[in-house]
């Protein structure tokens, strides 16, 4: 018999959202359900658009969302209550996949991903995409990303750890309420029980200050602080002194990227061995000064090959640069992908420097974006090369698996993608139409380049145009680069994967400790991980890659030796390169190139 549900919308002040949220709650396919509509004090038409569809309109006089929501609780009569956002849209499966999620024995809650609702189909997979995976780590850490708009809980449970505390003001609420759930049944995730809600909150301030505050949410429940009040986190008034407060600042360095990927990096290695108890041996980590710079010369040797790369592909385009110039454009590239959201700095910044070296622009961009796609296709060949080693490590991460297996094919379609809008005119001129018809994106890229639209279209076709030219000549014409340039690539990701085989190996033996870890499986990890840390849209996808290296490998490697090799691999790898790729850029660009940037 189907279990029935009521479903909770707690509404403020939402007549311009809430009207489609409820429409899509009534065209849900999954039909046993009541719908009760909870009021905190609106003053708009809120009131007299929930009556339309809601079997019940009660009203709760205490502001907050927690009151609201505690009442909805109270007066239903479902055996399984879920909650949703008045600016949330729901698809018409969406309760059935919660439903068919609650059938499995002793799971008392469900919940699953977000994206935003003003995004296109593509960049919402990629956003439910890296959802998942954030989940995936957040797990880790003993915290479930469950918020109330996406989060079905079955009744008795809701009131057996004592619901939502209403005497407190914490913010991070719906993530304790999953904790305590979690003590006396199975908390489910369940990735097709997709919702989009409003980004508006998001949109006040820029970005990175956005991840910054959510970040400094979870961290507040993962140690167990629970410091942040609702009040700070939510108030509108908060926000609009932040968004002042960053139209203020205005650098063309992101030093917040740099310092905020330093911190991730650091703090997840920091839960890390809260979780699990591996704590840092200092004297062991005193002793391994030799390991930290046989680790930084092959760091320094792996960036040759890209150096030399680089040159060989300028060289096919009649272009010159020294070899050393190669290198200091090899490194800053590094740096700005290692400080920007995604890691996806590199590649814009080089071409910006081949440029002031002299290097014809549209050259500069074939020769950079030909690097990143020959990068990928070497990667991918490692990836089918070390495939049985991976049927083992997905098999043991279950649902994470799922999802690194998604990562690596979404990675190989769209280098496969870029590679024949390189070559084929006919899709280039087809995809710079599609591009011209994105309203939403091309009014996103507007606001933040402060240019109308058709000036943008302009730049973007003339952009890809020259792309394909650039390309066109490498790949058409210079076939026998390219074949060097993949085996070179290769070269590059052997040396830079044994950065972390030598700490491990150097790490055991200090220790005396017997070890069964190869050359071959420190490659295999970091190659699938490769795949998938930089949807992260963290600066340099910060904190992926410690959290995916610690879980894949803690069965192959004792805790404390392993936290210990990650810490200093990040190190020489992330946080010494930042150290290095910063004083470069201060001795190449200084005051003059700052302003450039901007």
């Amino acid at each position: 018999m189907a279990p029935f549900i009521t479903i909770i919308v707690p509404v403020f002040n939402e007549e311009f959202f809430l009207e489609d949220t409820l429409r899509s709650i009534r065209a849900q396919s999954f039909k046993n359900y009541e719908l009760i509509v909870v009021d905190n004090g609106s003053t708009d038409k809120s009131p007299e658009i929930a009556k339309k569809y809601a079997d019940k309109v009660v009203f709760e006089e205490r502001k907050g969302s927690i009151y609201a929501m505690h009442k909805g609780f109270e007066m239903a009569a479902g055996d399984i209550i879920t909650s949703c956002d008045a600016d949330t849209l729901y698809p018409n499966n969406w309760l059935a996949k919660m439903v068919q999620a609650f059938q499995k024995d002793k799971v008392v809650a469900v919940y699953g991903p977000m994206a935003f609702r003003e995004n296109g189909p593509v960049l919402r997979r990629l956003t439910v995409f890296s959802y998942c995976l954030l989940n995936g780590l957040s797990n880790l850490a003993g915290v479930s990303l469950s918020g109330a708009a996406n989060l079905g809980i079955r009744k008795d449970a809701y009131f057996a750890v004592g619901g939502y505390k209403l005497n407190s003001k914490v913010a991070s609420q719906d993530f304790i309420l999953v904790k305590n759930l979690k003590k006396i049944g199975k908390v489910k995730f369940c990735p097709s029980m997709i919702c989009y809600t409003s980004n508006r909150r998001y949109t006040k301030v820029n970005f990175m200050h956005g991840l910054k505050e959510a970040f400094k949410l979870w961290l507040d429940v993962a140690l167990n602080r629970n410091k942040i009040t609702y009040d700070n986190y939510y108030d509108e008034d908060y926000y609009k002194k932040k968004e002042e407060t960053m139209k203020k600042k205005n650098s063309s360095l992101p030093i917040r990227g740099m310092f905020a990927g330093i911190a991730i990096s650091i703090i997840i290695l920091l839960v890390i061995q809260k979780i699990f108890g591996a704590k840092i041996d200092s004297g062991l980590l005193k002793s391994s000064w030799p390991i930290v710079v046989a680790a930084i010369s092959l760091l320094f040797l792996s960036l040759g090959v890209p150096a030399l790369r680089l040159l060989l592909l300028l060289k096919s385009l009649n272009e010159r640069l020294s070899y050393f110039r190669s290198y200091r454009s090899t490194i800053l590239s590094l740096f700005f992908s290692a400080i920007t959201p995604f890691a996806a700095g590199g590649q814009p910044f080089q071409i910006y420097d081949l440029t002031k070296a002299g290097i014809n622009v549209s050259h500069a961009l074939a020769a950079v974006i030909s690097q990143y796609l020959i990068s990928n296709f070497s990667t991918a060949f490692l990836a089918v090369l070390l495939l049985p080693r991976y049927l083992s490590y997905f098999a043991k991460l279950e649902t994470t698996g799922t999802i690194f297996a998604f990562g690596i094919a979404i990675t190989i379609t769209v280098g496969i993608f870029f590679t024949f809008l390189a070559l084929s005119r006919s899709l280039l001129i087809k995809f710079l139409n599609f591009i011209s018809h994105r309203k939403f994106l091309l009014t996103v890229i507007g606001k933040l380049a402060k240019k109308d639209k058709e000036t943008i279209v302009g730049v973007i076709r003339e952009k890809f145009e020259r792309y394909n030219a650039g390309m066109q000549s490498i790949w058409s014409k210079k076939p026998l680069t390219l074949v060097i340039d993949f085996f070179l690539a290769l070269g590059y990701l052997l040396i830079n994967y044994s950065i972390f085989y030598v700490i491990v190996v150097g790490i055991l033996m200090n220790k005396g400790q017997n070890f069964n870890f190869s050359l071959i499986d420190s490659i295999a990890v970091q190659t699938l991980l490769s795949f998938v840390v930089y949807y992260i849209p963290t600066p340099g996808s910060s904190g992926g890659f410690e959290s995916g290296m610690f879980v894949m490998l803690k069965g192959m490697l004792p805790n404390q030796s392993l936290i210990i090799a990650i810490s200093i691999w990040r190190f020489v790898t992330y946080h010494f390169l930042i150290l290095v790729g910063l004083i470069n850029f201060l001795l190449s660009f200084g005051q003059k190139g700052q302003k450039e940037l901007n």
